[in-house]
């Protein structure tokens, strides 16, 4: 469960009513991704922000928010130095968008912009000349080429999916062409890809209001019924009276929470209405947190992943320092080279000498103890240290960029374990690896045996193998591939390795689709609508220098535009 844009929308009415006027008493980091504000307006309240994917992105409420572990972040250090002692002014809603920005006045305006795109969710400060100064997550060229979040960039909001339109005003005529072009397939399928801001939750409660039957066909709802059921699920949208609460198993308030949302969910069981949205998101989220037997595990791992990552950044900052001057090198060569060429001529006990050179003279530094010979030998011997320096900087960067990817392969990992033991390896691959700089005691499992990459066949019978850990990736690459598999990999994320067992024969276009699709399912990038897969032949593919398990390097390779595929679509042959 997540927030869609509709709950956005709603969520922005309600805080504009609780909080703008409120000012900022408290900044709180839980963790990098996670900071809570302690706004005070009349009473005081707890507003909590995330980008971190496995959180709900957004709660409100009267508990103090409890202080992480962890150093404070860059973003956190923003926040402390900008926000404390401003004034919320609004919060607004970009239409059809899922995203937040709370306007807030202090010295200069600030804002604060919150990204609830699941694995993509960020938070975003900007100045008020949309200069961006900090983020809980920096992104870069590397892994967007459109667009990049670094601090003293200009501010670009997520773009919109090019091949949707937004729901309003909805022409019923474009609607049924269509819904006949997809025939046989499910009607909400198409609301989702068709139309902005609509959820496959929302998308389902409009098919079953024009319909009665959320997986109706495409092919058997009438277009002019549906467009009046998105129509109506919009109306709040104007007038603001959202109708909010939790769609559950069991009546009158019993049993568990299946879903919330800011309409009634009229296609699921029993609806129980809350006084707000934040209400409901915060006992659906509760009641998912109880229901979390590994919670206090995957914690305490994450929590030693963002020291290891802190850790390996420390060393990326300190060789960026520590970097010299090329030209420092030359200039120690020169010097040294004068000295030799006009040593008769520095006096004994000298502190400078003064030297012809190519462009005039040359004023070179001495040490009075040293001979002219001995002073020139000490420029050469740093000179070389220089060089040798300069020659084994790439390569050091190199080692310390290598074990941040394999830190955020291990988070990645982390966030996809699905038992105790998945969950351990994570633990253990970090203890073996050194990167914390400490050892760490042996974690006892809970018995049940390692979990092995999971096996499919695709509609066209072809086997695929993905692996859903590092060392899962590394078996299915190393070990499970051959000459003439091709080899997928969600691009610019940690994740999945996917093998289609082709041998060298020509794919079809849907195996290809439902590997790539897989890939993206198995990572990062499971929320989004479609993303971008590497595709190459297995032999393009080695170990990175410097990584942990699973970590590689591709020589060749072409990009397939897929969408996540839950793998339950497909026939398991083995998992």
């Amino acid at each position: 469960m997540y927030i869609d844009a509709l709950c956005a929308a709603a969520l922005a009415g309600e805080l504009t009513k609780s909080l703008v006027g409120a000012r900022v008493q408290q900044v709180i980091q839980l963790d990098r991704l996670t900071h809570g504000l302690e706004l005070y307006g009349g009473q005081r309240q707890w507003l909590l922000l995330s980008a971190d994917p496995r959180r709900l992105g957004l709660s409100l409420g009267i508990e103090k928010v409890r202080r992480g572990t962890s150093g404070a972040s860059p973003l956190q250090q923003a926040l402390n130095a900008r926000l404390l002692g401003a004034r919320l002014r609004k919060v607004s809603w970009p239409p059809w968008e899922r995203m937040l920005t709370f306007h807030f006045q202090a010295a200069e305006p600030i804002r604060l912009v919150v990204e609830l795109q699941g694995r993509l969710a960020n938070l975003v400060l900007l100045a008020a000349d949309d200069r961006i100064l900090a983020a809980a997550r920096t992104v870069d060229a590397e892994l967007s080429r459109t667009r990049q979040t670094l601090p003293g960039r200009p501010y670009q909001p997520p773009p919109p999916p090019a091949a949707k339109i937004p729901p309003q005003p909805l022409d019923s005529l474009s609607l049924g062409a269509w819904l006949a072009e997809a025939g046989d397939g499910p009607a909400w399928r198409v609301l989702v890809d068709r139309l902005r801001g609509i959820s496959p939750l929302a998308a389902r409660e409009a098919v079953h209001r024009a319909c009665g039957a959320a997986e109706s066909p495409a092919a058997l709802v009438d277009a002019a019924a549906l467009a009046a059921a998105i129509a109506a699920l919009l109306a709040p949208l104007d007038g603001g009276a959202w109708e909010t609460g939790l769609a559950k198993d069991q009546p009158d308030g019993a049993g568990a929470a299946l879903a919330y949302a800011p309409y009634r969910l009229t296609h699921l069981p029993f609806w129980q209405p809350t006084a707000t949205l934040t209400e409901a998101m915060t006992a659906w989220e509760a009641q998912r947190g109880a229901a979390d037997a590994y919670a206090a595990a995957r914690r305490e791992v994450e929590t030693l992943l963002e020291e290891a990552r802190a850790r390996a950044a420390r060393q990326l900052e300190s060789l960026a320092r520590a970097a010299p001057d090329p030209g420092e090198s030359e200039k120690l060569r020169l010097w040294a080279d004068l000295l030799l060429a006009y040593q008769r001529q520095v006096p004994a006990g000298a502190a400078e000498a003064l030297l012809p050179g190519m462009d005039g003279e040359v004023r070179v530094p001495l040490d009075p103890q040293l001979s002219a010979l001995d002073n020139a030998e000490h420029y050469y011997e740093r000179a070389r240290r220089l060089g040798r320096a300069l020659r084994d900087l790439p390569e050091r960067l190199q080692e310390v960029e290598a074990r941040l990817a394999t830190l955020d392969q291990w988070q990645s990992d982390l966030d996809l374990a699905e038992s105790r033991p998945e969950i351990d390896a994570v633990h253990a691959g970090l203890n073996a690896s050194g990167l914390l700089g400490r050892p760490l005691k042996a974690r006892v499992g809970g018995g049940q045996a390692p979990s092995r990459p999971l096996e499919l066949r695709s509609s066209a019978g072809l086997s695929l193998i993905v692996g859903r850990n590092s060392r899962q990736n590394e078996a299915v690459t190393f070990e499970r591939g051959a000459r003439g598999d091709l080899w997928l990999h969600a691009r610019g994320r940690p994740g999945a390795h996917v093998l289609i067992k082709s041998a060298g024969r020509d794919v079809d276009p849907q195996t290809l689709q439902e590997a790539a699709g897989l890939a993206l399912w198995f990572s990062g990038a499971r929320g989004e609508a479609r993303g971008d897969v590497i595709c190459t032949d297995l032999r393009h593919v080695m170990r990175m220098k410097g990584g942990g398990p699973g970590m590689v390097q591709v020589r060749e390779e072409r990009n397939v535009q897929a969408v996540p595929l839950d793998p339950r679509g497909l026939g398991v042959l083995r998992s």
